[in-house]
């Protein structure tokens, strides 16, 4: 949505409606994170306030795009990591090869906004390799373009390994 103030209270009124509604509470994160980014000080408030309760308990498969990407977004780098590192404890590839690829990508995009830029630019180049963590609106998703065309990525765009990654050609798609 165009509108962030409408999207966020259109997700609050599904959150009322099914408090468990995970998506919901995703996306209201997501929408009030991207508010912050862009300095909307109205919405830094609701973002540091929402994700208590019921967020973490309907979406305990993403601690670390509920909270540590928030946190991440806010500029708190320490607890951040710490929420990062955390779901990437709970939840490694090793674990779920589906759900914690997305966990691992969005650990990357909280190291590379809290400019741990060296583990940022060493998960992607693994998570480029690794089946997984690729959705539409999903903010850490991990393509080349993507990569290349995302303002969340922007933190990596100077230095030389990140560049040279970009670079890269597209792996081919196999089907059968």
């Amino acid at each position: 949505m165009q509108d962030n103030e409408t999207a966020t209270e259109l997700y609050r009124q599904a959150i009322a409606l099914d408090p468990d509604f995970a998506l919901a509470h995703a996306r209201l994160s997501a929408t009030l994170s991207y508010s912050c980014a862009r300095g909307t000080t109205a919405l830094r408030d609701g973002a540091t306030q929402h994700g208590n309760g019921n967020q973490v308990r309907a979406a305990r498969c993403f601690p670390a795009r509920t909270s540590g990407l928030r946190y991440a977004y806010l500029g708190r780098k320490d607890d951040a990591l710490r929420e990062g590192n955390t779901a990437a404890e709970l939840l490694p590839i090793a674990k779920d090869g589906y759900d914690g690829t997305f966990v691992a990508a969005v650990v990357a995009l909280i190291h590379a906004r809290s400019g741990e830029t060296d583990q940022a630019i060493q998960s992607v180049e693994r998570l480029l390799r690794t089946p997984g963590p690729v959705m539409p609106f999903f903010e850490a998703s991990i393509t080349l373009p993507e990569l290349r065309t995302r303002w969340q990525w922007a933190p990596l765009r100077n230095d030389p390994r990140f560049l040279e990654i970009l670079a890269r050609p597209e792996r081919a798609t196999v089907t059968r």
